[in-house]
């Protein structure tokens, strides 16, 4: 079992699915500048959405707007952020309401994503591009109707880019195994991570040696 007091891992530990997770979230964490959340503490299932940092974000980077915001909608202004994003999200793919933003009236904009500028000449642009949020979550139960859970989902500024079923081949499971576990088990109706356009834009399959993905899934 793990050593919890030296962070080792024995012989048997390295046989189970969760080592690989785990060694999956130690390398974003630790070399390309992602955070770690908590499912459910900071996963909301309903909107498909890690709130608190999609607000930490828009609060940060565009300060001015939010008080624009909540000079009109006072205590509701969260709320009618996620319900113009909510309506965004089932007009448009989530990557270009990530490119895109969206408008609230009166006439209030928030970008949900700064892109990498082309030079460092504008130290401004710079600035909002390194306020970006990258973030992981493990096991994230994502379902309303059950407690089916992905293995790993990341976000960008609390949006969900991607969802992770990850196999170990010590375990005698390969990807494969975690394409079939889409197909059959991870239904998308009704689920707003899992639904096309709507939810992450993208859904890998992998183990240590084979990754595949796909940017629709399909019962089958």
């Amino acid at each position: 079992m793990t050593d919890t007091t030296s962070g080792t891992h024995t012989t048997a530990d390295i046989h189970q699915e969760k080592v690989f997770e785990a060694h999956i979230v130690a390398c974003l964490t630790a070399d390309h500048g992602y955070i770690e959340r908590d499912c459910p503490s900071h996963y909301d299932v309903a909107h498909a959405l890690d709130t608190e940092l999609l607000f930490r974000f828009l609060k940060d980077t565009q300060p001015d707007a939010w008080q624009t915001l909540e000079e009109h909608y006072s205590v509701q202004a969260e709320a009618e952020v996620l319900k113009r994003l909510e309506q965004a999200l089932k007009q448009n793919p989530t990557h270009a309401v990530l490119r895109e933003g969206i408008k609230l009236v009166p006439n209030i904009r928030f970008a949900l994503c700064f892109f990498k500028p082309a030079s460092n000449l504008n130290p401004d642009l710079t600035r909002l591009y390194e306020a970006n949020i990258l973030s992981v979550m493990r096991q994230v139960t994502y379902s309303a109707k059950n407690r089916n859970a992905i293995d790993l989902v990341s976000f960008v500024n609390g949006i969900p880019v991607a969802t992770l079923e990850v196999k170990n081949l010590l375990t005698g499971q390969n990807v494969k195994h975690a394409e079939k576990q889409y197909r059959q088990d991870r239904s998308p109706a009704g689920e707003p991570l899992l639904t096309f356009k709507r939810g992450a834009i993208v859904h890998f399959a992998l183990d240590q040696d084979n990754v595949s993905m796909t940017t629709r899934l399909m019962n089958c």
